[in-house]
């Protein structure tokens, strides 16, 4: 989610967490139950959310990153990594965390930083079903 879409965010509407699932695995909905903007630091908010009964929570511009408006398309699992390593259609996602970019147009998977070595077994795996290469960039 960019600033401009948290700012035009108002009470009452619902956002998508792009890591946390519900036991059916989908994505977790928050409602908004606040948005606080300043005037002074415009590139500033802060927005107040709902999840269940009793869960709740805040983010900040700084956390943006994993909230979505709309719900995200279902994650592609596989046999050998069950848990840990999940694909979406941009991204390869290694214990929740996005690591590696997809290209379906070059049929490349692009890794932009160093990364452990499980998760780059992770991305070998995922570059291997698919057909694809790994590019490194760092």
């Amino acid at each position: 989610m960019t600033l401009n879409e948290a700012k035009s965010l108002v009470v009452g509407s619902t956002v998508y967490h792009v890591n946390n699932e519900n036991a059916d695995g989908t994505s977790q909905r928050w409602k908004v139950t606040s948005v606080k903007r300043w005037k002074t630091m415009p590139n500033r908010i802060k927005i107040g959310l709902k999840n269940g009964l009793r869960n709740y929570d805040s983010v900040s511009q700084d956390d943006l990153h994993l909230l979505m408006l709309h719900e995200p398309s279902p994650m592609r699992t596989f046999e050998k990594h069950k848990k840990n390593l999940k694909v979406d259609d941009n991204y390869v996602y290694s214990y929740g965390e996005p690591v590696a970019k997809i290209d379906d147009g070059k049929k490349e998977i692009v890794v932009d930083e160093f990364v452990s070595k499980t998760t780059s077994r992770h991305i070998g795996y995922v570059a291997n079903q698919f057909g694809y290469s790994v590019v490194k960039t760092y």
